[in-house]
Formats: C-alpha cells, sequence, structure tokens
C-alpha cells in the first residue's frame, strides 16, 4: 500500500523556493540520521521541478508517496517535530 503526502507549510501559503527546500530536506536527514532512523521517500511533483530540475522559482507544497511502512515512521517524525504536514 502507498501513500501520498503533502506538506503545506500552513494555512498563510509560503512559497518554498530552492533554497527553502534544501533546508527542509537537509532538516528532515539530520534528524533522521541524529535518531538512526532511515526512511525512503519517492518526491514528485513541482518540488522535484523546483529543487531538481530549476524549471520553477517554486513550489507551495512537497509532493511525495511513501509505503505503508515509511508512512507510519514519518507520521511519528512529524508529531514528535511538530511539523504542519497534511497527510492524505
Amino acid at each position: 500500500m502507498v501513500r501520498k503526502v503533502i506538506a503545506d507549510m500552513s494555512d498563510d501559503i509560503r512559497f518554498l523556493d530552492k533554497d527553502k527546500l534544501a533546508e527542509i530536506f537537509k532538516y528532515l536527514n539530520q534528524t533522521l540520521r541524529e535518531n538512526q532512523l532511515q526512511l525512503e521517500i519517492t518526491v514528485c511533483g513541482d518540488s522535484v521541478m523546483t529543487r531538481v530540475y530549476d524549471n520553477r522559482p517554486a513550489t507551495k507544497d512537497i509532493d511525495c508517496v511513501l509505503s505503508e511502512t515509511n508512512f507510519k515512521l514519518f507520521e511519528e517524525f512529524i508529531k514528535v517535530n511538530k511539523i504542519c504536514i497534511y497527510l492524505i
């Protein structure tokens, strides 16, 4: 089973540029490393176009797909770190 996750910064939508996306992923990596955890996320959508291909100046969200196991780990991660994320 695969679930889709949409990370939205808040109701007053701030755009995520290339640097902000890098900061978010760096924080995620550091926190997982500190807790000796691994998480496999498939990132897709406008965040890839912004970060990897430099095709867009910014995006409003981070779309990603997780396996059921990774989804449960990610749910716990966002609870502990109090990150504003909408899971669908």
